[in-house]
């Protein structure tokens, strides 16, 4: 008996001892705006923005990863979310067209480093001839987090 109540004081020892953080993650194709510059389109941006920051407030992610963004579209997010969200971007080609982004909570998380990595022969050059198709930079970045509430980092 003695060693029931032994294991269930321990259990519950731990179980108070545990701080444990669920966190919310989302990739999303954000879709570039080449083609949709019509106001009146429903695949504009200007059709997409506010349902588009309307989601991310909804399904509230702690990280939100996004495809195919430009600039317009970062800053637009950048201004509206701005309460909640940090925006991170890395230019995939020069030039401010297209960004591999993500918004972070920040009252939640604290970014600790983040940097771009290419697709290529050195993953810390943008590549631009050889074997691989130079006219679509791939890219991808990566993140270093803390979660505020713990201290534990991913």
């Amino acid at each position: 008996m003695k060693k029931y109540l032994l294991l269930a004081a321990s259990l519950l020892l731990m179980a108070s001892c545990s701080s444990e953080t669920h966190l919310r993650f989302m990739s999303f194709n954000i879709e570039h705006t080449a083609g949709t510059f019509e106001k009146d389109s429903t695949t504009s941006w200007a059709a997409r923005c506010v349902p588009v920051e309307t989601m991310l407030m909804d399904i509230h992610p702690d990280v939100a990863f996004f495809q195919e963004s430009q600039g317009a579209q970062l800053d637009s997010l950048e201004k509206h979310l701005a309460d909640t969200y940090e925006v991170v971007r890395y230019d995939q080609k020069g030039g401010g067209y297209y960004y591999m982004s993500f918004i972070y909570d920040k009252s939640k998380i604290e970014l600790l480093e983040s940097e771009p990595r290419w697709f290529s022969p050195d993953p810390t050059v943008p590549f631009t001839s050889g074997e691989w198709d130079p006219k679509f930079t791939k890219m991808a970045v990566l993140g270093h987090f803390k979660v505020l509430e713990t201290g534990k980092d991913f």
